[in-house]
């Protein structure tokens, strides 16, 4: 397991323009898991986004997919890097992840 994961970790996809240093994880299990990285330093999650489609938070969704979430089948950020899209065993929610340089580090 990565840390900050408590299941298999099934997806990655790196941040378009962070030249390789922020990364996104997703893992199997009946709640969704997504955890944004710093590739430098893994020894904590940025950001850990939980149970998407269900729970409030910080990383407001777009779009939200009601109902269990389930696995992270696949997620992949925008190609400017401002959105994530996790897809669930539920459906699909898009979370804008990034703003300014005071909510998330790798923004401009």
């Amino acid at each position: 397991h990565f840390i900050g994961h408590d299941d298999v970790v099934t997806c990655v996809s790196v941040h378009p323009l962070s030249a390789g240093n922020v990364a996104a994880s997703g893992q199997l299990g009946d709640a969704s898991k997504v955890c944004i990285w710093l590739t430098h330093d893994p020894s904590k999650p940025l950001l850990t986004l939980q149970n998407v489609l269900e729970k409030e938070t910080n990383v407001k969704p777009r779009v939200r997919m009601l109902g269990s979430s389930g696995a992270v089948r696949s997620l992949c950020f925008s190609r400017n890097g401002r959105q994530l899209a996790v897809v669930c065993d539920a459906g699909l929610s898009i979370f804008e992840v990034a703003g300014s340089a005071q909510e998330h580090p790798w923004s401009d």
